[in-house]
């Protein structure tokens, strides 16, 4: 997790044109800043109490539906860091599941490791496909937790990624 100071030099970073992402201080971090800028709003905001049947942790709502993938990348943008975007479009909703900093890469240097290899190995074994670009038009199982996309599954098997989890450890390491 970051701390307000981080969050609120980081905030400054993203929103003076003058400034870039060698002066954050997430820049060498596993998650894209949006990740973490959402992390730190929901552990430090109060969560709204959902009346739906909520999961066994309290305050949220799991849900699971099929979804197709309208659109894929895979890039350096920006923030310097590798990401990936799966778009997802639902039954009435649309979302983008990604943003996690698989390498960051500032122009001179590169600096990754296998995990990010192996998320992107990962998403294709659970779509099924073999080359990235095929993910596109491919049909998945989504989870939504508070209405936030965390994982996918194969649309037929029980095979899931789900990037929390999987990156877990290098935080916590």
């Amino acid at each position: 997790m970051i701390t307000k100071e981080e969050f609120e030099k980081a905030v400054e970073v993203c929103t003076n044109s003058d400034m870039n992402c060698e002066q954050c201080p997430l820049n060498k971090k596993i998650y894209k800043c949006g990740v973490f800028f959402t992390r730190y709003i929901k552990e430090n905001e109060p969560a709204p109490v959902i009346k739906n049947t909520p999961s066994a942790e309290c305050n949220t709502n799991t849900i699971y539906e099929n979804a197709k993938i309208t659109d894929v990348s895979l890039g350096i943008g920006d923030h310097c860091c590798l990401t990936f975007s799966i778009t997802l479009k639902g039954s009435g909703w649309g979302a983008s599941f990604g943003g996690y900093n698989l390498a960051f890469f500032n122009g001179t240097s590169f600096e990754g490791s296998e995990k990010g290899l192996e998320a992107l190995t990962r998403i294709m074994d659970v779509v099924g496909v073999a080359k990235w670009e095929d993910i596109k038009g491919h049909y998945v199982r989504v989870k939504q937790q508070n209405r936030l996309v965390v994982g996918i599954g194969n649309i037929i098997e029980d095979k899931w990624f789900e990037p929390r989890e999987f990156f877990k450890e290098i935080e916590n390491g």
